[in-house]
């Protein structure tokens, strides 16, 4: 489960899949292919000649590559609620880099972080 803020960022190939602002349940393997299908169709309207062209298919060809996983790769999830989930676990290293108090578990949202003067003014 990808959650609706959530970037998948692969640093090996200096690429991410942005938030699509919904929730997203599937394989990594099939964010993959639909990142890359996704492309492919985007290049199909681009002149042949085109560098950003080229460039795409580059990255198309990269992420094809590593779908096989012939070599081992990192996938990183930036995911700023912490809602993002996955099955099998027992690989997935997370780091909190959001304190979870900050977290509205029922919207799904960030709070927003009281200023000093509200922490002040409660003192």
């Amino acid at each position: 489960l990808k959650a609706p803020d959530a970037e998948l960022e692969i640093p090996s190939l200096e690429f991410s899949i942005c938030a699509e602002n919904k929730r997203h349940i599937d394989s990594l393997y099939n964010h993959l292919v639909a990142c890359r299908d996704e492309l492919e169709t985007h290049c199909a309207s681009l002149p042949s000649e085109d560098a950003e062209r080229t460039e795409i298919l580059k990255v198309v060809e990269a992420l094809t590559g590593l779908l096989d996983v012939e070599t081992p790769f990192d996938i990183v999830i930036n995911d700023p609620s912490g809602l993002s989930e996955f099955q099998p676990s027992d690989k997935v290293v997370v780091e909190n880099k959001c304190p979870t108090e900050l977290v509205d578990r029922e919207t799904e949202t960030i709070k927003e972080e009281e200023g000093e003067d509200a922490a002040n003014s409660k003192a």
